[in-house]
């Protein structure tokens, strides 16, 4: 982990251990690891879970406004931000 993830993570009010935990989550959801997660990835896992999920297009429209920059992924920070926001 970095330390701008570690900041990203402070940031949005998360201590160290908590953002351990949190980049592991974010790893573990970075199915090609090329340290991004893209979009198609997190609907995968999501898509596994348990969990009622809305459909694909609600889920879409909410990680597309998670990514801040429009690369079609999401970096560190922005998995953060969603997360916090979840």
């Amino acid at each position: 982990m970095s330390d701008a993830d570690l900041t990203a993570a402070a940031d949005a009010g998360f201590g160290a251990t908590e953002a351990e935990q949190l980049f592991r989550l974010y790893q573990s959801l970075d199915v090609d690891g090329n340290g991004d997660v893209e979009m198609d990835e997190v609907l995968a896992v999501l898509s596994k879970s348990t969990l009622s999920l809305r459909s694909d297009d609600d889920m879409s429209s909410w990680l597309e406004a998670a990514d801040k920059d429009g690369d079609g992924k999401l970096d560190f920070s922005e998995f953060v931000r969603l997360y916090n926001k979840a």
